[in-house]
């Protein structure tokens, strides 16, 4: 859980939100649906109190550090994914790419492979319909 985090930017999708810390570190709360958090839910976590289940889904009550990059600048939350980026531009991204929004099926953990981009903007947008 993110104790005493002083938090720098934060962004909302439709049912989970990702904060950037002042240190670099990407943290993630709200519906664990589909890997959109990036954070792996434990039986300790659930004792601890940091989520529940609800609806068979599991529901992330404080911010939890996402397991990745700890050299971020910007976050950006989509319908069902995050999206992250570094300072040289590496762009990280994780949770449902059904619609093809990222270049790989990430099945709930940050992307191995990097996209490499100049001045890097993020904008993870919404549900195509």
């Amino acid at each position: 859980a993110a104790a005493r985090v002083r938090f720098r930017a934060i962004a909302c999708g439709a049912s989970h939100s990702v904060a950037l810390s002042a240190a670099g570190e990407a943290f993630a709360w709200g519906s664990s649906a589909d890997g959109r958090l990036g954070v792996r839910l434990t039986q300790q976590g659930k004792q601890k109190g940091h989520w529940r289940r609800r609806r068979g889904r599991g529901i992330v009550l404080v911010p939890l550090r996402v397991q990745g990059p700890r050299d971020l600048v910007h976050v950006s939350a989509g319908w069902a994914h995050t999206l992250a980026s570094t300072h040289d531009g590496r762009v990280y991204g994780w949770g449902d790419v059904s619609d093809h929004s990222l270049p790989h099926s990430l099945g709930g953990q940050v992307v191995q492979d990097q996209m490499q981009v100049d001045r890097p903007a993020l904008a993870a947008g919404g549900e195509a319909g």
